[in-house]
């Protein structure tokens, strides 16, 4: 069964990101423009909604894939990233349409003077080729001449894996397959190049499961960081039944493992408290399955993962989510 998937994925996953691991941007930022962040300062996410208006003055809804602030010593720099999973020649005209909304809301006025501060801005290209450009330019012409500003570019498929974790790129983890996007075809009917794919991501989990041990990242922020790569590889990769499942079967049984855990104390917890001898192991089954039907009405997980744990077809999983 084909489940309808959000075209916003990416921009989701990225946002998700953001909202649960903010403190990841300041790696992030100090890679894109060179910054010399401790990673101590203080992350603030600005709005990412807006209203302007179209060529016909019509209101429309503008949305940032990323607005935020960065505080440190007194100081306060901003900064706004666009994900771009696709050519589009309109990618600075946007930027500069977006950086303009936001220094008109943050400028500030003292007397006959209004200060403007443009955030400093830079694209994400989760795909790129010859000819996506190595960093771009917004010019304005002003009364007094030309204001001039970069916008920075990075590029999925220049990081390796050595790179994402020597650097602290957390995340950037989630965008890794696009990597090996144009070998899709060859992993999917290649049983050994696939395998070659999935022990690049049990590499990568065993990476993150180490920090967790050396308390680098923590427990909830491996467990999302999956989630949120499991997200983008059924998206990207939806027309790739054994990719799916190898990489689901990886992903998914990571992102199931602490919550199920979970569930279980849950249900034995309450099982005790009933104090009827199956009442542990009722709770345990009822408690897991609704914590795999809540996980896959928010898009945690797929209904393939889900259904596979809880020994159920497809059909059978969404007609339990359906009662």
């Amino acid at each position: 069964m084909t489940r309808k998937r959000s075209s916003t994925v990416y921009d989701d996953v990225h946002r998700s990101l953001e909202a649960r691991c903010k403190h990841w941007l300041i790696p992030l930022t100090n890679e894109i423009f060179r910054e010399q962040y401790t990673g101590r300062e203080e992350v603030v996410l600005g709005r990412n909604e807006r209203l302007g208006r179209g060529l016909m003055r019509e209101i429309k809804k503008r949305i940032t894939d990323s607005y935020f602030t960065i505080q440190a010593d007194g100081l306060t720099e901003c900064y706004h990233f666009e994900n771009q999973s696709t050519p589009d020649k309109g990618i600075l005209k946007r930027i500069l349409e977006y950086d303009a909304m936001i220094a008109v809301e943050t400028c500030v006025e003292s007397g006959n003077d209004v200060d403007v501060v443009v955030p400093k801005a830079a694209v994400i290209y989760l795909r790129s080729n010859e000819h996506t450009p190595d960093k771009m330019r917004v010019r304005v012409k002003i009364p007094s001449g030309y204001a001039v500003y970069d916008v920075e570019v990075i590029k999925i498929k220049d990081y390796t894996i050595n790179d994402i974790f020597g650097k602290n790129l957390f995340f950037l983890i989630p965008f890794h397959i696009f990597v090996y996007e144009n070998s899709f075809l060859e992993y999917d009917e290649n049983e050994e190049a696939l395998d070659k794919l999935q022990m690049i991501y049990e590499d990568i989990i065993e990476r993150l499961e180490n920090l967790v041990r050396e308390r680098v990242i923590n427990e909830h922020e491996f467990q999302y960081v999956i989630e949120m790569s499991l997200k983008v590889v059924e998206k990207i990769a939806e027309n790739y039944e054994n990719i799916l499942k190898g990489l689901g079967d990886i992903m998914g049984g990571k992102v199931l493992e602490s919550r199920v855990f979970q569930v279980y104390n849950e249900g034995i917890e309450r099982g005790i408290e009933r104090g009827i001898e199956r009442g542990i192991e009722r709770g345990i089954e009822q408690g897991t399955l609704s914590a795999y039907i809540s996980m896959v009405r928010k898009g945690l997980i797929s209904l393939m993962v889900a259904a596979k744990e809880v020994g159920m077809t497809e059909d059978e999983f969404e007609a339990h989510m359906e009662s």
